[in-house]
Parts: C-alpha cells; sequence; structure tokens
C-alpha cells in the first residue's frame, strides 16, 4: 500500500499471496510506472527490501555515528516505515 503522511491510503494492490514481497508487488504496480514516468508527485520510503531510486528512499545500510544526519535519517526513516507498517497491518485485521 502507498499512504501519506496523515496515515491516508494512497494506493493499494490487493490478490496477491501473502508469502509474496512487499517490493515484488510494488515493481509489478501501475504506481512503480507512475513514479518512475514522473506523473506522480513526491517520494516513497520503503525497507531495505526495495532498491533505492530517484522517487523512493530506503534505510542506509551504514547510518555512522550516533547524531549524525546519516543516523538521525535512518531514525526517521524507520519511525515513519513503522507507523506505516502498523497502519497497513490495522487496515489487514479489520
Amino acid at each position: 500500500a502507498i499512504t501519506g503522511p496523515q496515515l491516508q491510503f494512497y494506493n493499494a494492490v490487493v490478490g496477491w499471496p501473502g508469502s509474496v514481497y512487499d517490493s515484488r508487488i510494488f515493481d509489478s504496480s501501475w504506481a512503480r510506472v507512475l513514479y518512475e514516468e514522473g506523473r506522480l508527485p513526491g517520494l516513497l520510503l520503503g525497507d531495505a527490501g526495495y532498491a533505492c531510486t530517484s522517487f523512493l528512499m530506503t534505510p542506509l545500510a551504514n547510518p555512522g555515528a550516533p547524531n549524525s544526519p546519516e543516523s538521525l535519517f535512518s531514525l526517521h526513516h524507520f519511525e515513519d516505515v513503522s507507523k506505516l507498517r502498523f497502519l497497513s497491518s490495522v487496515y489487514h485485521d479489520a
């Protein structure tokens, strides 16, 4: 699913088995095509299972020293992705 900063859903792809990786579903989605072509604005956050692209930010493999810009980015990235995973799980269980 693609969600916004206020935890609203922008896009959801259904019909894939639960064992399929999220990145595989996204790679096969119409939303990815639209982002690649620049037809959708903004940036997406993904976990380490996604490839980092010009429109999809993934965590840094080695964030560096505590309180460095890289470390703070990784911390905030993790917090935001965790919120989105929680939202998806709540919606899935409803």
